[in-house]
């Protein structure tokens, strides 16, 4: 299926059955809709090892600009298009495109390192609508380990002016 030329009124229809057929959930506090697979029975420090969870973001909602101590890994699966802003303690930041379309180089999965800053949202294009991904943690997420980026704008922006316009639209 040739997804990026569907009709919007099509891709609004397969967004409506995703939600439904894995019964995603909204994601209040960063945005989007999600499902949690798995978590590990084994556990490392306070939590489990690793979880895993299928994600969705829409034209209407994304991924708030956040940061979480542990690795996390990010799984391309079918819609549009995704650019995701991660700036780093490292120094290496940058915007990666999730995606399909590899010629374009975009990147069918992507390691977002821990205490990094993340956010994402649908690339532009022909009538974005939704992106399904799915996001695997080690260690496993913990609820009091997610931070906001909502109280570090300014030093965001200071920062990292290269990123100005994605760091205002992912706060």
């Amino acid at each position: 299926m040739d997804f990026r030329n569907l009709e919007i009124t099509e891709k609004r229809t397969i967004l409506k059955n995703i939600i439904k057929k894995f019964n995603l959930k909204p994601l209040s506090f960063e945005g989007g809709y999600f499902i949690e697979t798995f978590r590990s029975e084994k556990s490392y420090l306070s939590g489990s090892l690793c979880t895993c969870i299928i994600y969705l973001i829409t034209s209407g909602n994304f991924s708030k600009l956040h940061r979480l101590p542990g690795e996390e890994i990010f799984h391309f699966y079918f819609g549009d298009p995704v650019t995701m802003l991660n700036i780093c303690e490292s120094g290496k930041s940058g915007i990666i495109t999730l995606g399909n379309d590899f010629e374009k180089g975009e990147m069918p999965q992507h390691v977002v390192a821990g205490n990094c800053w993340q956010g994402a949202f649908l690339s532009e294009g022909k009538n974005p609508v939704f992106a399904l991904l799915g996001a695997t943690m080690s260690p496993g997420f913990h609820i009091n380990d997610y931070e906001s980026a909502a109280g570090y704008e300014q030093i965001l922006l200071k920062n990292h002016p290269e990123f100005s316009e994605a760091i205002k639209k992912l706060v």
